[in-house]
């Protein structure tokens, strides 16, 4: 992989990181379909006496294929009448470390645009003009979308204004960064 590629791929991952700052912590996309619980310490207090792994909880339950008929049938009721829910739990205290997160991010961000940049590259001689570059990115933006959210959203009932705000999010990072990327890889 060339130095070209690997600068395009930090610029990229910084612009995507500069993007998800603006997204998170200047407009709404970042707490869209979030909500604090209601009752949130009688919750935690519940939690706490029954939850005592970290792990992804689901409720009622997980359907497994070795179900009975019957079995499945009292599923469906269970979800039926409500509630449902996916949770992801750490019963103990976890500080926040912001930097470290915030260096995680960044790096996370870094790898995706190197990929990015990779294939961006190897699709150069297809890719004639700066708007097909940029498309180009900004497609394998949406694809972790339709791979993870929206299977979320089907499967998990997670809220659409929550999902929408993740294709919107992740779309304008990946097209922003392919303005940049799609300018050094010509």
């Amino acid at each position: 992989m060339s130095k070209k590629i690997l600068l395009a791929g930090v610029i990229g991952g910084a612009v995507i990181f500069i993007w998800s700052f603006i997204s998170h912590m200047l407009l709404p996309l970042g707490e869209a379909g979030i909500k604090t619980l209601p009752n949130e310490d009688a919750v935690i207090a519940a939690l706490r006496d029954n939850a005592k792994e970290p792990a992804v909880y689901l409720f009622p339950g997980f359907m497994s294929s070795d179900m009975t008929a019957a079995q499945q049938e009292e599923y469906n009721k269970k979800r039926e009448q409500g509630p449902a829910g996916f949770l992801v739990y750490h019963p103990g205290s976890s500080p926040i470390m912001f930097p470290k997160r915030l260096m995680i991010e960044l790096v996370t961000n870094i790898f995706s645009a190197i990929i990015a940049a990779f294939l961006l590259s190897q699709a150069l001689g297809k890719l004639t003009g700066l708007g097909g570059r940029v498309l180009f990115v900004t497609l394998l933006g949406a694809v972790p979308f339709f791979v993870i959210d929206a299977s979320y959203w089907n499967w998990y009932d997670f809220p659409i204004k929550y999902v929408l705000a993740q294709l919107t999010d992740q779309v304008v990072g990946f097209a922003l960064a392919g303005v940049a990327m799609a300018k050094m890889l010509k």
